[in-house]
């Protein structure tokens, strides 16, 4: 419009239209409220996620356990009282819950299981371009049954063991000491 202060003579106005179009883009992150968790054969327990939607529009989630038949093989009960949520942009995370039961017989021994928690986004589904989804991994420690006492046992049985060897070493001094 001007050169060194003065209007200029040859500039013309010009006028540009222009028009942007953000389009809605998918982003979400989970966590576990529990990452390890130790329980016991044939219990309840009700795991809990937080989803946040870090998308630029509100979002629909698919919720889901991705190896589930792996865990119910292993005798491990899985229910999810919802499958899907939406949440809106930036919003305070969404509470996501899994319900579980351990498996009735454990046996002797401890097992180490793995809850694998997924959420997709649906708008990345239906626009077919990059899925976006996120797997949290929750580690259970289901403890073997144990008798009471059953520690017990083997250390009273050694105990034993280690008085009678005392003992014997002590009557192989005296019958030496009475033969000099």
């Amino acid at each position: 419009d001007q050169a060194n202060g003065a209007p200029c003579p040859t500039c013309t106005s010009q006028t540009v239209n222009l028009m942007v179009v953000v389009k809605q883009f998918s982003m979400l992150r989970v966590q576990a409220e529990e990452p390890f968790k130790q329980l016991r054969p044939k219990v309840d327990y009700v795991f809990e996620f937080k989803i946040y939607n870090d998308g630029n529009n509100r979002d629909q989630f698919i919720i889901d356990v991705a190896n589930r038949d792996e865990l119910s093989d292993a005798g491990v009960q899985i229910s999810l009282p919802e499958t899907n949520t939406w949440i809106e942009s930036k919003a305070p995370p969404q509470k996501m819950r899994v319900m579980m039961r351990t498996p009735k017989k454990q046996g002797w021994s401890d097992h180490y299981y793995q809850l694998d928690f997924r959420a997709t986004s649906q708008h990345s589904v239906q626009t077919g371009g990059v899925l976006m989804q996120q797997t949290q991994m929750v580690t259970l420690y289901i403890r073997g049954v144990y008798l009471p006492g059953f520690e017990l046992l083997p250390s009273m049985m050694m105990l034993g063991l280690a008085a009678a060897v005392i003992g014997a070493r002590n009557r192989e001094f005296e019958v030496d000491d009475e033969g000099m």
